[in-house]
C-alpha cells in the first residue's frame, strides 16, 4: 500500500495542494483503523491484510506531503539539517505514541478483565452450564476447565482493549482532517519533494 501511494503521489505532488493530499490521507486512515476494530479471535488473514494495505496507502498521503510542506520554505543549504530534525521529531512522536498506546492497551485489558471475570462465578448460571457442557465433551478435570475459560477471558480482554484503541485512533485521525487546512500554504519546490521521498 505504501509503495503504491508513493507512485501515485509522485504524479500528484505539485499538481494538487499538499494540504489536500494530507486531508485525503487522514480521511482514509480512520477507515482502515476502524475496520480493524471489527476483529475477533476467529479472524482470518484477509481481515488483517486489507486494512493494512489501506493504512499504508493513507500513510504515504500523510507523511510525504507533510515532509514536502515542512521543507518547502527552506533554502537548499538548510535542507540537510531540516531533514534530520524532521526525522528526529517524527521518530520521537512515534515513540511517544507507541508508549501511550501500550499503556492504554495494558490498562484497558485490566479493566475489561475485571468486568468479564464477574461472570466466571459459581453463581452465574450460563457460565456453569458452559462448564458442564465442556466437561461432558472433553472429560477434563474441573480445574483444567476453569483454566481454559480463564485463558479465553484473558484473550478476550486483550482483544477488547485493542478494539478500544483502534476506535480512539480512528476518532483522532478523523479530527485531524479539518486541522490539516490550518497549515500554511506552501508552494512545492522540486528540491523539497525529492528530500521528502527519502
Amino acid at each position: 500500500g505504501s509503495f503504491l501511494s508513493m507512485i501515485v503521489l509522485g504524479r500528484l505532488i505539485g499538481k494538487i495542494e499538499s494540504r489536500t493530499l494530507i486531508s485525503v490521507g487522514f480521511a482514509m486512515l480512520p477507515i482502515s483503523v476502524f475496520w480493524l476494530s471489527g476483529l475477533n479471535l476467529d479472524v482470518s488473514q484477509a481481515n488483517i491484510i486489507w486494512p493494512n494495505i489501506v493504512n499504508g496507502f493513507s500513510m504515504g498521503f500523510i507523511f510525504v506531503p507533510m515532509s514536502t510542506m515542512s521543507l518547502g520554505t527552506l533554502r537548499r543549504e538548510q535542507m540537510n539539517n531540516a531533514t534530520g530534525i524532521s526525522s528526529l521529531m517524527r521518530n520521537l512522536g512515534g515513540g511517544l505514541g507507541i508508549s501511550a498506546a501500550t499503556t492504554m492497551l495494558a490498562r484497558g485489558a485490566q479493566i475489561h478483565q475485571a468486568q468479564l471475570v464477574q461472570h466466571l462465578t459459581p453463581y452465574d448460571q450460563p457460565f456453569q452450564q458452559r462448564v458442564q457442557e465442556l466437561q461432558a465433551l472433553t472429560h477434563a478435570p474441573l480445574q483444567q476447565t476453569y483454566a481454559y475459560f480463564y485463558s479465553t477471558l484473558l484473550k478476550q480482554s486483550m482483544l477488547l482493549s485493542f478494539i478500544d484503541i483502534f476506535r480512539v485512533l480512528a476518532l483522532t485521525c478523523a479530527i485531524c482532517i479539518p486541522l490539516t487546512f490550518l497549515f500554511k500554504k506552501v508552494k512545492t519546490r522540486k528540491g523539497s519533494g525529492d528530500q521528502a521521498m527519502h
